[in-house]
């Protein structure tokens, strides 16, 4: 009887611990990216020529990654339209010397 709890016990535990391993496992593998799926109108009404670094992150956050004079953000798991609207996988916002916007890049294009 003893010998019978204990493997039973020995089984449920290494179940448990298999579980939870691969819990992690999957979990780690899950991406962390927070995707903003906005439509080539919306990032041109909100981020015009000569605003300020500030003002853009004020609007969209903090970039994704940086480059020098360059911000990347990513949009979307895919570019896409949906009716008459683009929404593109990724933009990036270039910045002059003076630290201001002075265009967007958006896609890639489908």
């Amino acid at each position: 009887m003893n010998r019978t709890l204990r493997k039973r016990t020995a089984k449920i535990l290494c179940l448990v611990v298999f579980a939870t391993i691969a819990m992690l496992a999957i979990w780690t593998q899950i991406p962390k990216t927070k995707y903003r799926n906005l439509s080539v109108k919306e990032i041109d009404q909100w981020i015009v020529k000569g605003m300020t670094s500030e003002s853009v992150a004020q609007i969209l956050g903090a970039p994704d990654s940086i480059d020098p004079n360059l911000w990347h953000y990513h949009n979307a798991r895919q570019s896409r339209k949906v009716s008459e609207t683009f929404i593109p996988a990724a933009f990036c916002v270039m910045f002059d010397d003076s630290d201001r916007v002075d265009g967007v890049i958006k896609g890639p294009v489908p």
